[in-house]
């Protein structure tokens, strides 16, 4: 019991590490796009394990992967940072971090179908009551954004973008577990983040960058993205891949969208975003629902 509660200090860790960097995201959407900034910050990320992989001499052990593991290795992070991380981005983009939060952090559930499917893991009957607790929760946050997002095409299409992380994060974990399964977490995330940064780098010709005042070369948007790359992809990805070695996909993906407990205040405070009766209820009844999966 004492390990498996130490063990679930890395998936809390990496919660809190990438709810900090997407609240910081979302002060800097005014600099740039979804695309561009999860570029900035999946560079960073890239270059400290990089460097943190010659430093603990662990090049020899990536020149040893099979192709088998570096394959789900990239598409772990194309599903994941690339496609699941821009899709939260542009989501909270529409309709902030207090609803897309909550939102994109019910995909336990649909990783826990495919663990049962591809793992052998089981669905119990704690299961299946979770799973209506939190679409209460998502029915109440849903209202909470009538009169806080005017646009109505911008209320749809944010919840389209955190209805497409939840599925994208569900697989990009299921693909950790099996991927990292005997391989060192900085080893696994050294062919990640550097694979994330390149994908990235792919799709800013896609990127809109109109209205925005973009400066990549400010002191200010330099300093704020080495910080979000060190949170959300450096050390969230490491406590991120440790967690999948030691608790598995379920119990990983459980644990780690407890986000909201980090987001929703700083959300608060920081970014001044209003938060009523129905946003606190419905978080509160989503984090419930997962809790039961977790604990019954």
């Amino acid at each position: 019991m004492s390990g498996s509660v130490i063990n679930a200090i890395y998936p809390l860790l990496s919660a809190a590490t990438f709810a900090t960097s997407s609240v910081m995201m979302k002060k800097m959407d005014t600099y740039s796009s979804p695309i561009n900034l999860n570029f900035y910050r999946a560079l960073v990320g890239g270059i400290f394990f990089t460097v943190h992989l010659l430093i603990a001499g662990l090049l020899g052990e990536l020149l040893l992967l099979n192709l088998l593991t570096i394959l789900f290795l990239v598409l772990s992070v194309l599903f994941n940072v690339v496609l699941g991380d821009t899709s939260y981005f542009a989501s909270q983009e529409k309709i902030g971090v207090k609803i897309s939060t909550p939102i994109i952090n019910t995909y336990p559930i649909f990783t826990i179908i495919l663990a049962y499917f591809l793992l052998d893991e089981q669905i119990t009957i704690a299961y299946i009551g979770g799973t209506l607790v939190i679409i209460i929760g998502i029915i109440l946050l849903s209202q909470g954004t009538k009169d806080e997002v005017p646009d109505k095409d911008d209320r749809v299409t944010g919840f389209i973008l955190a209805f497409i992380s939840v599925l994208l994060y569900a697989v990009g974990v299921l693909m950790v577990t099996i991927a990292s399964t005997d391989t060192d977490p900085v080893v696994a995330n050294s062919i990640r983040l550097p694979a994330a940064t390149l994908l990235l780098f792919m799709m800013r010709p896609f990127s809109n960058n109109k209205d925005r005042e973009y400066e990549p070369k400010g002191k200010k948007f330099m300093f704020m993205m080495i910080i979000t790359g060190i949170l959300g992809t450096y050390l969230s990805s490491l406590f991120l891949v440790i967690s999948a070695q030691k608790l598995g996909a379920g119990m990983t993906s459980v644990l780690t969208s407890l986000g909201p407990l980090f987001a929703l205040p700083m959300a608060f405070f920081w970014l001044k975003e209003k938060i009523t009766k129905s946003v606190i209820f419905g978080t509160v009844l989503t984090i419930f629902g997962l809790f039961i999966v977790l604990l019954l």
